[in-house]
């Protein structure tokens, strides 16, 4: 009997999958092309509706010089009270495709510059170094609005051939959501017609080709008349405006439940119930492994071997990184590209990440940044992963001391839920797995609150019981449901940002002190004592909710929860993210929740008076 058949008769028999999905999105990709006459005359409108109701800018102009022209449309639209203000950098053109630390650099400049969710990029030119910028826009706070003018034929060809995807050193791109190329005519028309643009009109067929003579070697004059000229640059245009459409994908992904999940034993079970139904055939597999559990590690790597074995991967490459803040940074997102680029990594493939949120973020990130073409599998071995970050869309990486700030959508093919893992856990991950379904109970579901102020003790055991699975159950269902709605969070106000609005701004200020469910639940005291203070939700509810955190273990104060700091917080930094107003999410009673969506609603005094009683309890 060979090895992988001995371990096979000693494995249990793996149970089915549970279905608990699947999450369906459409993922759609907008090309915007407008040729524009007056574009930088300071009565013209087109520029200023294209900035999408954006406050504040960061233009970024490729070339040696900022074109005057724009800077006096810019400053006519402050004084007009259409924008807040500006700023301009100046990138020389660059000499390769943009790397991650230019992106990093550059999501660090409009950081400075006050640019917040509902803001916007001006990129002025076109070439590797606008495509820096563009790929900044497509990634910070997981996508941004970006608008890019673009005065020269190839200047224009190149950014209409280019929309819908931003390059990056190292074969990696992302997809853009919006692309919106502006062509500036009048300074188009009275530039002298070179020979690559006679080249491009003759591409694009607004110029007829030349009859064929021996000496037809070299490209021909341009046309004699501006006239001609005119004409031949405006069919040119024409076709350019006319590549502008919209691209649309169906993504799917399948989440639910498998005990077993790295079994080696062969036994038959329906499409989609094991995580060898989702090999690619004959293909390649990179797996990132959390190595909390030496165990979890080996069992993967006897699992990928297994299906090495029996020809189901060509090839296979099991990575274990250790879990920590340090990790979903720019340095590793990096490396694991790399490795992806070495592996040739494409559609055939796979790319599988086994662990807490971390990991699957990182690992997220990487699948987001190989084009969106190489397909993913999660596999959540912490509550926190379970419940939250293994079934949503979104993924990033930490950058200039921010959570997340670089990231997108980008959904795995399924997520196994291995409850097994809950008896690997120490008692404080599963806590902050608890804060999480509080989190969605207290603002969705009644039921699920009133199972979790019965049965949590089971959960913080890691015990795997009815009771148990009926929560992780329904949180994920919850979830689901929320993220079905919002999918890509064009709506701003979303329920399961509850206590995440201060819990981000918490755990990392804290370094990294308070773990993410720590943070979030003191974020969800603060803002539940919030809403009772401003008269959105009566005390014994509120104190309800302070009573379950209570009793989970989790903090409900935390020393840097300092009235003067929340306030800030709350007035820019979450208002900032939130496209200028904060739509603080707060319970309004228990299973529903509301906004409170100005910070005006509260004061100063409520803030010292929420600090005062948070801080009573903790003693």
């Amino acid at each position: 009997m060979s090895a992988y058949a001995a371990d096979a008769a000693r494995a249990p028999h793996p149970a089915p999958l549970t279905p608990l999905g699947p999450l369906a999105v459409e993922e759609r990709s907008e090309t915007r092309v407008v040729a524009v006459r007056g574009l930088l005359d300071p009565a013209d409108t087109h520029l200023w509706e294209s900035l999408n109701g954006a406050r504040r800018l960061l233009v970024v102009v490729v070339g040696d010089r900022t074109p005057q022209r724009l800077h006096t449309y810019l400053d006519a639209q402050c004084a007009a009270g259409r924008l807040d203000g500006y700023r301009t950098l100046t990138l020389p053109a660059a000499s390769g495709p943009p790397t991650l630390t230019q992106v990093e650099q550059l999501a660090e400049a409009a950081l400075a510059a006050g640019v917040g969710r509902k803001d916007a990029f001006l990129l002025s030119g076109a070439g590797e170094a606008g495509d820096a910028l563009l790929a900044t826009a497509a990634l910070l706070r997981r996508h941004s609005h970006a608008v890019q003018i673009v005065a020269d034929l190839p200047s224009a060809t190149a950014a209409v051939r280019a929309a819908g995807r931003a390059r990056l050193a190292g074969g990696s791109s992302v997809r853009r959501r919006r692309s919106n190329v502006l062509i500036d005519v009048d300074a188009l028309l009275t530039q002298p017609l070179h020979p690559p643009e006679v080249a491009l009109l003759r591409e694009l067929g607004a110029v007829a080709p030349a009859p064929a003579t021996p000496a037809a070697s070299a490209i021909p004059a341009a046309p004699a008349t501006p006239a001609v000229r005119s004409r031949s640059r405006e069919s040119a245009l024409d076709t350019l405006v006319g590549m502008a459409g919209t691209q649309t994908r169906h993504l799917r992904t399948h989440v639910g439940f498998t005990e077993e999940v790295f079994s080696t034993e062969e036994v038959f079970s329906s499409e989609g119930s094991r995580l060898d139904d989702w090999l690619p055939v004959g293909g390649r597999l990179f797996a990132v492994v959390d190595d909390f559990s030496p165990q979890v590690l080996r069992e993967v790597g006897d699992w990928c071997a297994a299906q090495r074995y029996r020809g189901r991967l060509a090839e296979f490459r099991v990575l274990p990184l250790t879990s920590g803040p340090a990790l979903k940074g720019r340095r590793h997102l990096e490396a694991l590209l790399g490795i992806a680029e070495d592996m040739r990594l494409g559609p055939a493939d796979l790319i599988l990440g086994i662990g807490g949120g971390t990991v699957l973020d990182l690992v997220g990130t990487v699948a987001l940044l190989r084009g969106g073409a190489t397909p993913y599998v999660r596999v959540p071995t912490t509550l926190v992963g379970m419940i939250d970050a293994g079934i949503g869309l979104k993924v990033g990486v930490d950058a200039v001391g921010r959570k997340n700030l670089l990231g997108g959508y980008h959904p795995p093919v399924a997520c196994l839920c291995d409850p097994g893992f809950l008896r690997t856990l120490p008692r404080a991950e599963l806590r902050c797995g608890l804060s999480e379904a509080i989190k969605i109970a207290a603002v969705t579901d009644d039921r699920l609150f009133s199972l979790l102020e019965a049965h949590h003790a089971e959960v913080a055991d890691g015990r795997v019981t009815p009771r148990t699975m009926g929560i992780i159950s329904r949180s994920i269902t919850a979830m689901l449901d929320e993220l079905r709605a919002n999918p890509y969070e064009e709506e701003v106000r979303r329920l399961p940002d509850f206590g995440h609005e201060f819990g981000h701004l918490l755990e990392s200020a804290s370094r990294h002190r308070l773990r993410h469910g720590e943070a979030v639940a003191v974020g969800m005291a603060v803002s539940t004592r919030l809403a009772v203070e401003a008269g959105r939700l009566p005390a014994p509810v509120g104190e309800r909710l302070l009573t379950l955190l209570t009793r989970v273990g989790l903090p409900v104060f935390d020393p840097l929860c300092a009235p003067e700091r929340l306030w800030r917080w709350l007035c820019e930094d979450i208002s900032a993210h939130k496209g200028g107003a904060p739509h603080l999410v707060v319970p309004t009673r228990i299973g529903s929740g509301g906004f409170i969506h100005h910070a005006e609603e509260l004061s100063p005094a409520m803030m010292r008076a929420v600090c005062a009683d948070l801080a009573e309890r903790a003693r």
